[in-house]
């Protein structure tokens, strides 16, 4: 079989409709069977027609996934690549050097629909201008309370005298600080500091400018990625693969400088949670049914069911499973009232109307235990106080976690005797593989558990929740 070849870049315009994938290189250059141009383009072959004209391979890639059969036209192509970042803009606050260099990025991107390279250099970039946002916002940081460094062996302190980043990078590198290791100290503590990427991200994480769990798996990535653009070599990435690191990074500049993101893959910012009914049948086999308030007060046939109303994310897949004394949702879910009678829970509504709020998903405390008959799912904050003296036995930890499962997963390798790195092991009968993502805050007896939780930020808003079990349908999971 022939190798099916790209077109070299001295081609005709392409039209919306066809687009030749089997067209032989001209003499302007060469391809390789992996459909690269390769060896040298002759610039005096190049036509304006030539610059002007989609590149095929970016025609390829739909709001569908990857088409082989088919192609985008390029007006098609260019509003799908709009579209993926026009929901990327930075908030007002950023520095403008950042600024400028991550608008130059997303412009860069669209280029690739004529140029496909240029997809891999809008990727490069974005390790680079991370560590200029990173740069900046340090900077910042110092100018409003100038920086001290502290010697990691002789525990010395001295002032970071700089007025911009190039003298600290001089002073790390061959000046007053240059025989290290250094750390910076924060209010959290001292971090180590070295000016890379790894660093400032440690400098940013230690003083809650980027907050979360989940996203801490990302920072060694980002520093790999800064460390590979700074190696030059050839590759290729995908229209995909740009669009995903740009958005990132739109992330977390923006986090840097105060803003979440809504709907965000690294810092989702807060959730809107209204009030939601869970709804089942009195039986040992039956239906669960989940509905918002207005679908609650137009049931057909409400005697027949027992609910609960609860303050949650509507799209919560967790509201399935729910206890109010155990963490089976997937974010923050506050018992209003119940269990009883459809018909009570409407009336409830209308006499105490409940207002819906916001609530944060990233860095939430949560309470596990192990003892000899195993590990505990997560336990609600609220329900600690009301746990008998007969189950307070075994050990118990607080982490900080962005999920439920986190928390669990930390709880099964904490038993196991593995740290928080990769770890993989018996979860209910299957093998599973993990990383991490809870910080340990505290582990030991019961008693410690009340201080510990209340220094943490942690204040009880009552008496602890009536225990509710929405009962599972069906073969047991």
């Amino acid at each position: 079989m022939t190798p099916t070849t790209w077109p070299s870049p001295n081609r005709p315009r392409c039209s919306a409709s066809t687009i030749d994938l089997d067209r032989r290189p001209s003499a302007a250059g060469t391809c390789d069977p992996g459909g690269a141009n390769v060896n040298h383009v002759r610039m005096d072959a190049l036509t304006l027609d030539d610059l002007r004209s989609p590149d095929p391979r970016s025609l390829r890639f739909t709001s569908r996934g990857l088409s082989l059969d088919s192609a985008l036209s390029p007006e098609s192509a260019l509003e799908y690549h709009r579209h993926l970042l026009s929901s990327c803009d930075l908030n007002d606050q950023v520095a403008d050097a950042t600024r400028k260099a991550f608008e130059r990025i997303r412009q860069l991107h669209l280029r690739g629909l004529f140029f496909y390279d240029a997809y891999t250099v809008a990727y490069d970039l974005c390790a680079l201008t991370l560590e200029l946002a990173l740069r900046e916002r340090f900077m910042t940081w110092h100018d409003a309370e100038p920086a001290v460094l502290e010697h990691a062996r002789t525990q010395k302190r001295v002032p970071l005298v700089a007025k911009k980043w190039d003298d600290i990078d001089a002073s790390l590198r061959k000046g007053a600080h240059r025989k290290g290791p250094w750390g910076v100290v924060t209010q959290a503590g001292t971090v180590p500091f070295t000016g890379n990427v790894k660093t400032l991200l440690g400098w940013a994480r230690q003083t809650g400018l980027l907050p979360g769990q989940r996203s801490r798996a990302v920072d060694g990535l980002l520093h790999q990625d800064r460390i590979r653009a700074g190696h030059i070599s050839y590759h290729l990435v995908t229209p995909v693969d740009s669009a995903r690191s740009i958005r990132d990074l739109s992330e977390i500049i923006n986090q840097l400088w105060g803003s979440s993101t809504p709907g965000g893959r690294l810092f989702p910012g807060p959730l809107e949670r209204e009030v939601m009914a869970i709804a089942w049948t009195d039986r040992a086999l039956g239906s669960i049914t989940i509905a918002t308030r207005d679908q609650l007060e137009n049931w057909e046939d409400p005697d027949a069911l027992l609910c609960v109303l609860v303050l949650a994310v509507r799209f919560d897949e967790g509201l399935w499973n729910y206890d109010s004394w155990y963490e089976r949702t997937d974010y923050p879910t506050r018992l209003l009232w119940g269990p009883g009678p459809v018909q009570d829970a409407i009336e409830w509504i209308r006499g105490h109307s409940p207002i819906a709020d916001s609530v944060d998903t990233v860095d939430r405390l949560f309470v596990t235990r192990h003892h000899s008959q195993g590990v505990d799912r997560p336990l609600n904050l609220n329900a600690v106080a009301a746990i008998s003296s007969t189950d307070q036995t075994g050990t118990w930890t607080v982490v900080r976690a962005d999920h439920p499962a986190d928390a669990f997963a930390h709880a099964l390798h904490s038993r196991d005797g593995v740290g928080c790195g990769a770890w993989s092991g018996d979860v209910y009968g299957a093998t599973a593989e993990f990383q991490c993502a809870a910080e340990e805050v505290y582990i030991g007896g019961y008693a410690g558990l009340e201080s510990v939780l209340i220094a943490n930020g942690y204040a009880p808003p009552g008496p602890p929740p009536v225990r509710v079990q929405v009962p599972e349908l069906g073969p047991t999971r």
